[in-house]
This record gives structure tokens, sequence and C-alpha cells, in this order.
């Protein structure tokens, strides 16, 4: 990975694209550039199959309850945190 970097920096300075003296200030756009070409961290989708099973991770993962606002809470707080107003 470093030298795969370091050739595509060496390849912009010879081009024209990239001047000597940021290339220091300039390491980590290259270095997310060849992340994003080469998925070196392997994003994973949530519907992709889970190691030789028909078991996806989106199975796994549990559904938020719906927020049920308390009988004694104050209408404008409710409102505040998202929920539906009680004022008609």
């Amino acid at each position: 990975m470093r030298d795969d970097v370091i050739a595509s920096m060496l390849l912009a300075v010879l081009e024209g694209k990239l001047l000597l003296e940021l290339v220091g200030a300039r390491v980590k756009d290259y270095v997310t550039g060849y992340n994003r070409e080469y998925d070196t961290f392997k994003t994973l989708s949530l519907d992709a199959p889970m190691g030789g099973t028909d078991l996806r991770r989106i199975d796994l993962l549990e559904a938020p309850t719906p927020y049920e606002p308390e009988n004694d809470e104050d209408e404008d707080m409710v409102m505040l945190r998202g929920a539906q107003s009680l004022w008609r």
C-alpha cells in the first residue's frame, strides 16, 4: 500500500499536478484515494450473506422501539424530542 501511494504521488509530481513542496501536506488525500480505490477496509453490505449461510447481517439488527411518551410528561418537551404533538 505504501509503495502504491508513493508511486501515485511521484507520478502526480512528475505530471505537474502536485508541487514538491506540498507532498507532506497532501499525503492524507492520496491515502484516502488509495483506500477508496482498493477498499482496504473491506466495507461489508448488510444484505450480503454471512460466511456460507443464508443469514444476512441485517437479520441480526433489532428494530428500534417507537417512542411512547409518559402521561405526566410536559407537552413542550415531547415536541422537542420529535414526538407528535398532543395539540390539535
